[in-house]
């Protein structure tokens, strides 16, 4: 077993037995196309019928930590994962778990929690569709 550190983006379709994403597509960017190319290029880097694992902050706005700290968000919801990676996957489940009320409100509603195999068909890899 191997791990990478680089951009998700830059990952070779197919290359991967399996692929697991926590909280970052929707937290890098405000920007609902980048999000869903992020997400595409995760799918795809996974080859052909290998299972895919992916969780994500539920409606999370452009939040602060701190004073000085910015960072972007982009809010989604179960149908907005489903739709960006129902054209690349197959068995795709989700579920919500509701937000936490024990720790700091950062705006979010929740979690959105996504298993799925990468489909076996062959699809193209251009940018993907905003949800």
């Amino acid at each position: 077993m191997s791990s990478r550190h680089s951009d998700a983006r830059s990952a070779p379709a197919g290359t991967y037995d399996l692929a697991s994403k926590n909280f970052v597509a929707e937290s890098v960017t405000e920007d609902p196309d980048e999000f869903a190319d992020f997400c595409r290029a995760f799918a795809m880097s996974v080859r052909p019928g290998g299972p895919l694992v992916a969780s994500f902050m539920e409606n999370m706005p452009t939040y602060r930590i701190g004073v000085a700290s910015r960072w972007p968000g982009c809010p989604v919801d179960r149908a907005i994962v489903r739709r960006v990676f129902a054209p690349y996957t197959e068995r795709l489940r989700d579920i919500r778990i509701d937000a936490d009320p024990t720790v700091p409100d950062y705006g979010d509603t929740g979690m959105v929690l996504m298993r799925a195999v990468r489909t076996r068909q062959s699809l193209p890899t251009g940018r993907g569709t905003a949800p």
